[in-house]
């Protein structure tokens, strides 16, 4: 922000600002990429999470106690038998929680960033 305002060439007169609806765009997209990046390790982590637990059939196959021996064991076993789509189970709800709420935090960053800017001035 600072950097932004007092760098050389910085035109303070130009209006570069978006709308509230493109830094909600821009924030779910982001939230959107973020997710698909991240998802695969959240899968790990739950099944290391889960691992022993009795589970009713209808929500997949127990994962036996001491199934991985560490997250990368884990990640290669889940590839090997699942493949691909194994690493994204369930990412339609994480993406559905995930997108709006980096969106939200998005516009509410720019929104406190320029009120701050504005204090500045």
């Amino acid at each position: 922000m600072v950097w932004n305002r007092y760098r050389p060439g910085y035109d303070t007169e130009a209006d570069d600002t978006l709308s509230s609806f493109q830094l909600f765009l821009c924030g779910l997209a982001a939230g959107t990429c973020a997710k698909a990046v991240c998802h695969p390790l959240d899968v790990v982590k739950k099944r290391f999470q889960v691992e022993g637990l009795q589970r009713d059939p209808r929500y997949g196959a127990r994962v036996e106690h001491r199934a991985y021996r560490n997250m990368y064991d884990a990640l290669c076993q889940i590839l090997h038998k699942e493949g691909w789509a194994g690493l994204y189970k369930g990412i339609t709800p994480s993406i559905v929680k995930a997108a709006p709420a980096g969106a939200v935090t998005f516009v509410a960053y720019e929104f406190t960033s320029d009120w701050l800017e504005s204090l500045l001035t």
